[in-house]
């Protein structure tokens, strides 16, 4: 696995960074993901032929979430607290249908 690393105005960490690394070989088709096999040594990916890109997709979300990186898969939006100090209406994180959005 290579690392580049590169200079922003906020540094990554090394978990981002590898993060990041890991959603673009999802995004290649490469990876440990699609090497990972069942308990008879059946590639997951052939077992699972069908549900394959959701399951890529869900692990890169996964990915997204847990270490805050943002892919085509997953994103972030700041939200400033009201006067009260609260976030009224908004859930502390969930799940956004791509193909809603702009509807």
């Amino acid at each position: 696995m290579k690392l580049l690393a590169c200079w922003t105005s906020s540094p990554l960490s090394l978990h981002q960074l590898v993060a990041r690394k890991a959603v673009q070989e999802l995004d290649e088709g490469r990876g440990w993901f699609t090497e990972a096999k069942d308990i008879d040594g059946k590639l997951i990916k052939t077992k699972f032929e069908r549900r394959w890109n959701e399951m890529v997709e869900q692990e890169a979300v996964r990915l997204g979430v847990k270490f805050q990186v943002a892919t085509k898969w997953c994103s972030f939006i700041a939200v400033e607290e009201n006067e009260s100090g609260s976030e009224e209406g908004l859930p502390e994180y969930g799940m956004v249908d791509n193909e809603n959005i702009g509807a």
